[in-house]
This record gives C-alpha cells, sequence and structure tokens, in this order.
C-alpha cells in the first residue's frame, strides 16, 4: 500500500499520539525529513507563522534543506514524497496548525497527490474546545518569552486575563473553530479522503477502531495507553474563564453535535451552554 496522511489538527488533540501510533506501523516513509510538524503549508500562508520561515543560513542538515526547499516551491512537497513512497509504504505530514489553511490549499495538497498517482487521506481530531483552548493556552504560555504575546498569549497579562484574550485571538479561533475546517477540508478531500474524529472517542469509545480503518492501519488498542506530549505544566484556569470560553465556541459545539452526535456525552463543555 501507498498512502500520504495528511493530519491537520486539531492543537493539543492527540495528534503527537497519532504520529506515534504511525510510527509502530513500521512503514512509515520519511526519507531525510526528521520532524512530525513539517509546517510547509501554514508557513505559506498563516500571517503569524510567516516570520517562522525557514531561512537559507538555518540549514544546518538535509532534513531542514528539504523543508526550506518544500516552502519555496510547493512542487517539491509533492515529488519529494512521490520518491519517499517510491518503494510503498505510508508517508506522513501532522501540523495542527494547518486546521487554519484555506480551502484552495487543502485542493492544491489534494491534487498534488492525485498527480502523482499517490492516495492522500486527510484526518482532523477534534478535542472538547474548552480543554483544547485550556491546554493550547498552557502549552503557549510556558514557551513564551517575557512580555512576549506567542500564538495569541499575551504573557504580559495575568493568567485569567491571558486566558481570556487567547480565547478570542485569531490565533485561537482557527484552531478550534473545527466546523470551518471540517467544511473546507470536506471541500477538497472529498467524504472518501477527509475523516474529522473525537479525540475522547478515540480513547473513551471505539473511536480507534474507525480511525484505523480509514487510515488502512492494524488496530493496536494496547497503545492508547501511551501518553504522548503532555503540557509541562498546568494553570489554574477559573470556571468562570471556562464558561467564557464555551459561549465563545457555542457555534462548534452545537455544529459539531449535528456532525458528531457523539460529543453531547464526551465533552464536558457543554455543561456550560444552556
Amino acid at each position: 500500500m501507498t498512502q500520504f496522511i495528511l493530519g491537520i489538527g486539531a492543537q493539543k488533540s492527540g495528534t503527537t499520539w497519532l504520529y506515534d501510533y504511525l510510527v509502530t506501523n513500521g512503514d512509515l516513509r520519511r526519507g531525510r525529513i526528521r520532524p512530525k510538524e513539517l509546517h510547509v503549508w501554514d508557513h505559506r500562508e498563516i500571517e503569524e507563522f510567516r516570520p517562522r520561515r525557514r531561512r537559507v543560513t538555518q540549514i544546518t542538515n538535509l532534513s531542514r534543506y528539504h523543508l526550506w526547499r518544500m516552502e519555496r516551491a510547493p512542487d517539491y512537497y509533492f515529488d519529494y514524497f512521490a520518491k519517499v513512497l517510491s518503494r510503498g509504504g505510508t508517508a506522513v505530514d501532522i501540523t495542527p496548525s494547518y486546521a487554519g489553511l484555506s480551502q484552495d490549499t487543502f485542493e492544491r495538497i489534494a491534487e498534488g497527490f492525485e498527480a502523482r498517482g499517490i492516495k492522500v487521506k486527510c484526518v482532523f481530531l477534534l478535542r472538547d474546545p474548552v480543554d483544547r483552548c485550556v491546554s493550547g493556552f498552557a502549552h503557549n504560555k510556558v514557551r513564551a518569552r517575557a512580555g512576549e504575546v506567542r500564538m495569541g498569549v499575551d504573557d504580559a497579562q495575568a493568567v485569567t486575563e491571558a486566558f481570556r484574550s487567547y480565547v478570542t485571538s485569531q490565533s485561537c479561533a482557527y484552531r478550534t473553530r473545527y466546523e470551518e475546517t471540517i467544511a473546507k477540508a470536506t471541500a477538497a478531500f472529498g467524504s472518501e479522503r477527509f475523516k474529522a474524529v473525537l479525540f475522547e472517542e478515540i480513547f473513551k469509545g471505539d473511536g480507534l477502531r474507525g480511525l484505523t480503518a480509514f487510515l488502512d492501519l492494524p488496530y493496536r488498542p494496547e497503545q492508547l495507553g501511551k501518553m504522548a506530549n503532555v503540557a509541562r505544566r498546568t494553570f489554574d484556569i477559573p470556571e468562570a474563564a471556562r464558561a467564557f470560553c464555551a459561549m465563545e465556541y457555542e457555534a462548534t459545539y452545537r455544529a459539531t453535535l449535528e456532525m458528531l452526535p457523539a460529543s453531547k456525552e464526551l465533552w464536558s463543555g457543554w455543561k456550560y451552554l444552556t
């Protein structure tokens, strides 16, 4: 089997765990590229990532060279993986910030692999918006330099104030308005090549079986007990701030309920909504 798996988020929703699961499959093909998150398409399109585009002076190994070249010549992204997959196997790019890509970019990715005869599958893991925001906030808070605004998190603000600001930031919105990502990805890849899966259903229900069937991977429930990318530090977010977050993303809760009814029982953030 030859396939490319594109993981588009959501951030702090099990994407590192998914990558580790793919590694255990044994037929993962990366060539010289090492990172789980390639950050090619977001560096090209999403405004907050443009300052992070790779520079020639940063090329210190072949992995960085290939990624630098992909950013500047997108067809190289497809050509590189076509070569890596020339003898079969699975290649992958799981970059959570791809949730914010446009439908045009998703279509370009789908068409690029199709033109090279490679089956591409796009997967999107969704987590309770409040839980995702709390975890995403902590992820950036501990990494922010003194006084820095990092991916919507203002280090200069007190924790509760900073969390509220983060929740309403564009950086948080494109990662959390799942219905928008799902609409774009479905339009670009089609329902047969795109799947949205509840993070909680993988670990608390039978979501893993459906996910592995979609990805043509072995079903290995023993992998469910393995933790990945656990938060370095947690912050005390008051109930009022969590309720504020739930109300900010009420449309996402309700849209997801229509698409994935199990979210009503699995997402604790519903308690803040009437």
